[in-house]
């Protein structure tokens, strides 16, 4: 089911819920959500009736109305969505692919819109426009001698003491930021190639050395 055929009261979210609320249950349940399953469902107060439509949960038959008034509707800020069961981890321009959340549910609340991400700001955006803004002011400045600019860097600075860490970890991108070129590491802000990594160690292991004997 695409975003754009959702019926009347009803809205598109990535994680829809695995029991909904019908008209021919009392109170609240327990639910848990389905992994990976984007689909319509309906708006917060809302419930499914007999004939699969999503009314207001007033409207049931033998719906007994509490003391307090409850909000209809809750407002949320652009492209988001107010859900009674939140997704447990939000999705953020500096994923690199789509997260496998838990089956748990988090605190009601607004959620982007399916497909939409948070950015640095915490405004759901389209990919597209994730660094918009971001990387028009960074390609203006120039990068130091052996490095590029990278949208979608590692979290953490590529060293001679992290090349396995790195290899392995590839999930999520760190801040868009200058980087060493393929093939260098970082030591010291300065860019050089792995093969240097072994005299590195060396000098860094030295360093140390120095540093424990001056402590004492």
């Amino acid at each position: 089911m695409v975003q754009n055929k959702c019926g009347l009261n009803e809205t598109y979210v990535p994680y829809r819920l695995s029991c909904p609320e019908r008209c021919t249950e009392k109170g609240k349940k327990v639910c848990l959500v389905k992994r990976k399953l984007p689909n319509c469902e309906c708006l917060d107060g809302y419930r499914i009736n007999r004939t699969d439509d999503c009314i207001l949960n007033e409207d049931c038959p033998g719906y007994i109305k509490k003391k307090k008034k409850t909000k209809r509707s809750k407002k949320c800020p652009k492209n988001m969505v107010y859900l009674s069961c939140r997704s447990n981890c939000e999705s953020y321009c500096t994923d690199k692919i789509f997260k496998t959340c838990s089956i748990d549910c988090n605190n009601p609340g607004c959620q982007c819109k399916y497909p939409y991400l948070l950015n640095e700001k915490n405004e759901c955006v389209d990919r597209s426009e994730c660094f918009k803004n971001l990387t028009t002011l960074s390609y203006d400045k120039k990068c130091p001698e052996n490095m590029v600019f990278s949208e979608c860097p590692p979290i953490n600075d590529i060293t001679c003491f992290n090349l396995d860490e790195n290899k392995t970890n590839k999930t999520e991108c760190g801040k868009p930021r200058c980087i060493c070129e393929e093939g260098l590491v970082l030591y010291y802000k300065t860019c050089y190639e792995i093969e240097f990594c072994p005299e590195i160690r060396k000098i860094a292991t030295l360093k140390n050395m120095v540093l424990k004997m001056q402590a004492f």
